[in-house]
């Protein structure tokens, strides 16, 4: 199964909101806020859906930056 885990950055003061947004997006898990980062793991069925939802992710209100950290468990 595909895994990704990425920092979100958002806007200064708005994480907390963020972070609660991502909770409810189907496959990602939030780890850890940290100022205006948070710690995601997205796991979906293939690397399309990975690459669907960081962008979903990237296109949120607040959201600044998005950095993977690792991504990987796919299958050739």
């Amino acid at each position: 199964m595909p895994v990704a885990s990425v920092i979100v950055e958002s806007l200064p003061g708005a994480a907390a909101h963020t972070g609660a947004s991502l909770t409810a997006m189907a496959g990602v898990s939030v780890y850890g806020i940290k100022e205006d980062q948070i710690v995601t793991v997205i796991e979906a069925d293939s690397p399309a859906v990975i690459d669907l939802v960081m962008r979903q992710i990237k296109a949120m209100t607040n959201v600044i930056g998005l950095y993977p950290v690792y991504v990987g468990g796919y299958e050739d």
